[in-house]
């Protein structure tokens, strides 16, 4: 593998903070869900899945921390939504494991004291709000959840939990991205996070959503300046993938650095790979004390990205670039999008 030891852009969308021999988890607690967004990569609704029984996720927890588990990314469906969701969050933090929490917000006020207690004091919760009023709405499939969500969010920076906001870039909200900034800073989160709408899965129920190709540079464009001019040491705006891939660029960590659990205890390479074609390829079914035996099938997605590597002279993101193209070792598409291409 080609510079793997300096600083470099990555082609992660997700963002890699796990030291080397640690491990960053996101963790689909559930697949249930109370909104009907356009652009769900899980199918989840109200009667979807509801997860493993919580003596197993105990477990599924004990086996993390023994393998060096840095922080567990806690999603679903709406992972407060889980019947006990409460007890999980709090075994997470008795074993010393950083939690992350993100939620559609509108499920917050039952599980405020829970939440301060025991989600990570450093990193807190990551909310989404992807545009102002209607628009939001429109994407959430739910008439009312902008007004649930600001109220959430005031709610929860009234109580000193660290409030992130995360946002997609889509066709509608393009034209509020500073209004939303605006908004997102006078409501006292610490940063608000942009992730243009990518397509991995082919889960999207309406494509008119997504950023034109043609426009993703200028997108990403605006977003730049966006940041540059609202982000302080006090509030970030920020986004990935903003940036051209080459041969200095950092690779995927997928399943090295980073797993991906989904609601069945099934573990994958990374969230987006859960969704891919390639799935099946690279993954294990979690069992009792046997996580070390999943790791080391999925580590086997190392070799695609070093075979991507030697074919393209980077790895890019393997999930992004199958979707695109069809093939394994098909490029990274987004460095010609960010070329205007």
């Amino acid at each position: 593998m080609k510079n793997r030891s300096s600083v470099k852009v990555s082609p992660c969308v997700f963002g890699v903070v796990a030291p080397p021999n640690t491990y960053q988890v996101s963790y689909e607690i559930n697949n249930i869900c109370n909104l009907n967004c356009i652009h769900c990569c899980n199918r989840s609704f109200s009667n979807s899945d509801e997860g493993l029984p919580l003596k197993k996720i105990f477990a599924l927890i004990d086996d993390l921390k023994k393998i060096g588990a840095k922080n567990i990314y806690l999603t679903g469906g709406e992972p407060t939504l889980y019947p006990y969701f409460e007890r999980v969050i709090k075994y997470i933090h008795s074993q010393e494991i950083e939690l992350i929490l993100a939620t559609n917000g509108l499920n917050i006020t039952p599980h405020l004291l829970a939440i301060k207690k025991y989600v990570s004091q450093d990193v807190g919760v990551f909310v989404s709000l992807d545009g102002l009023n209607k628009t939001h709405d429109r994407l959430r499939g739910v008439n009312g959840a902008f007004e649930k969500v600001v109220t959430s969010i005031r709610l929860l920076v009234k109580n000193k939990i660290r409030t992130r906001i995360s946002t997609v870039v889509w066709s509608e909200n393009v034209k509020e991205l500073e209004p939303l900034i605006l908004l997102v800073k006078s409501l006292g989160a610490y940063q608000i996070h942009f992730s243009t709408l990518i397509n991995v899965g082919k889960t999207i129920r309406d494509d008119s959503i997504q950023i034109n190709p043609k426009d993703y540079s200028t997108t990403v464009a605006k977003i730049h300046a966006l940041m540059k001019k609202y982000s302080r040491k006090e509030f970030i705006v920020s986004t990935r993938r903003d940036l051209p891939l080459d041969n200095q660029s950092d690779y995927c960590h997928g399943g090295e650095r980073i797993i991906h659990i989904n609601c069945r205890g099934e573990i994958y390479p990374c969230s987006w790979i859960a969704k891919s074609p390639i799935n099946h390829s690279y993954s294990a079914q979690w069992r009792r004390e046997k996580i070390r035996d999943c790791l080391q099938k999925i580590a086997k997605f190392q070799n695609l990205v070093q075979k991507r590597t030697s074919v393209n002279g980077y790895s890019g993101c393997p999930a992004i670039s199958l979707e695109f193209s069809g093939q394994k070792y098909g490029i990274d598409p987004l460095n010609k999008l960010l070329a205007g291409k």
